[in-house]
């Protein structure tokens, strides 16, 4: 699906928010990884989620057809309205960054920083990064088997 690799909602006490993401994996040595920047990069992935309608515009199209009917229409329509009548600033953006190189805060640190100054309340940021005891290259055997690689 062009436009984000998460999509879908969050439960925010009793109530529901839209979820929207990307996720990229880095084998680079430097910190931060190019993944990050650019226009492919994350950071200006999340901005897009953020900021163009036209683009959530085309993720709710996806979204609806497959909650329609199910126990998961109710989230889909309060996240919606809650998106809609904050001035279109109410939803969560997750950022994954998936690494096989050593624990370093700069891989998300200054480029969150950035990210944060872009994003006016209510809408919130969430950058994660899970770092791999092993290479990516490795991930689908070990996705396969359980993750016990």
């Amino acid at each position: 699906m062009p436009g984000a690799d998460i999509v879908g909602f969050q439960r925010d006490g009793e109530s529901h928010r839209l979820a929207l993401g990307e996720v990229k994996c880095s084998s680079e040595a430097k910190s931060p990884p190019q993944v990050m920047s650019g226009r492919s990069g994350m950071l200006y992935q999340l901005d897009q989620l953020a900021h163009n309608l036209g683009k959530i515009f085309q993720l709710l199209l996806w979204l609806l057809p497959r909650v329609k009917n199910t126990k998961y229409e109710a989230a889909f329509d309060v996240a919606c309205t809650r998106y809609f009548n904050s001035g279109h600033r109410e939803l969560v953006l997750f950022g994954i960054l998936v690494r096989d190189q050593v624990a370093r805060e700069s891989d998300l640190q200054a480029r969150g920083r950035q990210l944060a100054s872009h994003l006016q309340s209510p809408t919130h940021c969430c950058l994660i990064a899970l770092y791999l005891p092993w290479s990516i290259a490795q991930l689908p055997q070990a996705i396969g088997q359980g993750g016990e690689a």
